[in-house]
């Protein structure tokens, strides 16, 4: 991302602000994803549904995201993530509704898209604005913001099994988070990095032909977030009919799941500069299969 946005946009806008808005649309985001997870299986129970459908259904959700990636960024470079970032993140709040009522697996199949989609179109500018805002610190801050993401998380999961406790209903709690997004992003959307739409270009790009580091980080890309799919989607579900816990903590392994990611990553740029990269992805991918293998074998 250029850097040229930087100056401009601390002149009416602190760093320290900037940073705090790009947060919270992390944080935004992280809720209102954590808050559907946590209802699955309830939703699961109410419509009745088996294993095999749910899968299914799920499915969904990526296939919004992947279908949505060309679009996401030509929006993002002809508009700038500072103004496209509160439209998406209102309609990716909204679309929670649509999952709330949904009464039958078709629809909830279609709200799971549309819950792609505008989560693709988020996650797109929101990243885009924490490469703004790194660049106006010239320094590293990633971390931080998918920390406050997987934080998000974690609130989100405690906030459902309070919900679960407090015997809530689906609609009702996701009402509620979606009046909490809401607020989040007035508040926040004013101290956005408004970067410079980007000019197109009709050169010929020249073609593309990956090497083997590619596809091998793309491989070890695609198992971590096939585990980290796993346990957002189905670690609900396992709790409720492997571990056949009280309903009351049906939520707790995506608590755990989600405290400990975010433990990761306000940890990680320490054990990288400490460790380096190559032994952290590899003492990572142990620990992730060693807990993916216990899970199987001792239920």
């Amino acid at each position: 991302m250029p850097s040229t946005d930087a100056p401009a946009a601390t002149a009416s806008t602190t760093k320290n602000a900037i940073r705090l808005a790009v947060s919270m649309f992390y944080f935004g985001q992280g809720l209102g994803f954590a808050s559907w997870a946590s209802r699955i299986p309830t939703i699961k129970a109410d419509l009745g549904l088996s294993e095999a459908q749910l899968g299914t259904i799920l499915l969904m959700l990526p296939i919004g995201q992947l279908l949505t990636m060309p679009l996401s960024a030509t929006l993002v470079n002809k508009y700038g993530s500072g103004r496209i970032l509160p439209q998406a993140a209102m309609l990716y709040a909204l679309v929670l509704v649509l999952i709330a009522f949904s009464s039958n697996a078709w629809m909830l199949g279609a709200a799971l898209f549309l819950f792609g989609i505008f989560g693709n179109l988020s996650n797109i500018s929101v990243n885009t604005q924490g490469v703004l805002a790194e660049d106006i610190y010239g320094r590293s801050i990633m971390s931080s913001f998918h920390g406050a993401w997987s934080l998000a998380g974690f609130t989100g999961a405690l906030l459902g099994l309070l919900a679960l406790n407090l015997h809530l209903t689906t609609a009702t709690h996701l009402l509620i988070i979606v009046a909490l997004l809401a607020i989040n992003i007035i508040i926040n959307k004013k101290n956005l990095v408004m970067d410079a739409p980007k000019a197109t270009t009709t050169a010929k790009k020249p073609k593309f032909k990956p090497d083997a580091l590619i596809v091998q980080l793309g491989i070890i890309g695609f198992f971590s977030m096939a585990t980290e799919g796993a346990m957002f989607d189905w670690s609900g579900v396992y709790f409720s009919d492997v571990v056949h816990a009280p309903a009351k903590l049906v939520t707790l392994g995506y608590a755990s799941f989600m405290i400990m990611m975010a433990l990761g990553r306000f940890l990680g740029d320490r054990f990288i500069e400490k460790f380096g990269k190559r032994r952290i992805l590899q003492a990572s991918g142990i620990m992730m299969g060693t807990g993916l293998l216990i899970s199987v074998f001792f239920p």
